[in-house]
């Protein structure tokens, strides 16, 4: 009899351990699970309106034919965030609206203003233009630039490695050159503001 007790004891005395043991593994195990099955899994209503590039893409080795014929590197946009736009052709009513709400928004953001550049790229134009003349008249903060060669193809496959769309969309790369949300050809620019306004308040960057 006092055999079987004191086997039960031990026995007793060892389920502490068991229940540690099964504490420690579990976060493996759910790590484990989620990697394997996270696909599947439903994905909760987001805050953002534009749509997040996951991961970021850093855009690195890109030289920028400016408006007035010098060159820049786009790293040195870097240190602020930046409104990206992209035009093939003309720039028709669609992108003299994107252009605008690119303004809007930015002038909106107040002192935080200074926080963000904005650039236009576009490909085979006429600067001196009466058209781009305008445009320079209308948006004199926002830079203009023609990308050719290496750094246009390094560009271009940066931004459209998953659509393949790379035009007449707002797009933002933050302060590190990370290309990380953009936006559908003809967005809504209070949303636009919204996302600009809660990523620029919790950033201490830029």
């Amino acid at each position: 009899m006092t055999e079987t007790v004191t086997e039960g004891k031990k026995r007793g005395s060892y389920a502490p351990l068991w229940i540690l043991m099964a504490l420690s593994a579990l976060p493996y195990i759910a790590g484990t699970l989620y990697f394997q099955y996270r696909d599947a899994l439903p994905h909760g209503e987001t805050l953002n309106y534009g749509a997040l590039i996951e991961p970021a893409r850093e855009i690195k080795d890109v030289t920028l034919s400016m408006k007035d014929g010098s060159s820049r590197e786009i790293s040195e946009y870097q240190d602020k965030w930046l409104m990206l736009y992209i035009q093939d052709g003309e720039c028709t009513e669609d992108c003299l609206k994107n252009l605008y709400y690119m303004r809007q928004v930015r002038k909106a953001m107040a002192n935080d203003r200074f926080r963000i550049n904005r650039i236009m790229l576009v490909e085979n134009q006429d600067f001196n233009s009466d058209l781009y003349k305008k445009i320079n008249e209308n948006y004199p903060a926002m830079d203009i630039a023609e990308v050719k060669g290496s750094s246009k193809e390094s560009l271009y496959s940066t931004i459209g490695q998953d659509s393949g769309n790379i035009y007449r969309k707002i797009m933002l790369i933050d302060p590190f050159g990370n290309y990380m949300m953009e936006y559908t050809q003809q967005p809504d620019p209070e949303k636009i503001l919204k996302d600009v306004q809660r990523l620029l308040s919790v950033s201490r960057i830029g």
